[in-house]
C-alpha cells in the first residue's frame, strides 16, 4: 500500500541552481494546490528550521517591516547651555547600524552617513558627525542607511531627517 508520493521534478541540471545563494523562482505549491514560488532552493531559515540564516528576500523583508516601525533617529538633543564660543553641542542619537554596530555584528558595507544642513546650506564640514558644535539658526540632520541587504528603497525608509532650532 502506497500512502503518499512526493515528485520533484527541476529540469536538467545546468538550468537548476542548487547555491543557496542565488535567488530565482523556485516552484513550490501551497495548501490549495496553487503553484507558488520561494527565492531559494532551500537556503533560508524560513524554508528550512536547520539553515543558519535568512536568504538575501527574507533578510530585505524584515528591513521594511522594521523600518517602517522604527525612525533611524532616536533623537536630536540641543544642549541647554551655549559654549564659550556662543555654539550648542547637538548630539545625534541614532540606531546602532553601520559603522556604530557592535564588535562582531558587523555588516560589511552598511554605513550611516549623516548630513547637516543650516538654513537651507549643506555643512559639508560636519559631514558624518554625531556630535557638533552648531551656530544659531535652523538646522537639519539628515541620516542615509546604506546597507547590502536592502536594494531597493522606493519608499525612502533608509533615509530619516528632523528639523531643529538653536
Amino acid at each position: 500500500m502506497i500512502c503518499s508520493v512526493n515528485l520533484h521534478e527541476f529540469g536538467s541540471e545546468e538550468g537548476f541552481h542548487i547555491d543557496n545563494n542565488y535567488v530565482s523562482a523556485y516552484p513550490t505549491f501551497d495548501v490549495s494546490r496553487r503553484k507558488t514560488f520561494r527565492p531559494t532552493n532551500a537556503g533560508c531559515l524560513m524554508r528550512n528550521m536547520t539553515h543558519t540564516e535568512f536568504c538575501p528576500v527574507c533578510r530585505e523583508g524584515m528591513w521594511y517591516q522594521f523600518l517602517q516601525r522604527v525612525s533611524l533617529i532616536d533623537s536630536v538633543d540641543v544642549a541647554a547651555t551655549s559654549n564659550p564660543d556662543d555654539t550648542k553641542t547637538i548630539t545625534l542619537n541614532t540606531l546602532k547600524l553601520g559603522q556604530l554596530r557592535a564588535s562582531g555584528n558587523e555588516v560589511v558595507g552598511e554605513t550611516l552617513g549623516v548630513t547637516w544642513t543650516k538654513d537651507g546650506v549643506e555643512q559639508e564640514a560636519l559631514k558624518d558627525k554625531f556630535v557638533v558644535d552648531a551656530s544659531k539658526g535652523s538646522w537639519k540632520v539628515q541620516v542615509n542607511l546604506v546597507t547590502p541587504e536592502v536594494r531597493s528603497d522606493p519608499s525612502g525608509l533608509l533615509t530619516e531627517a528632523e528639523n531643529f532650532v538653536v
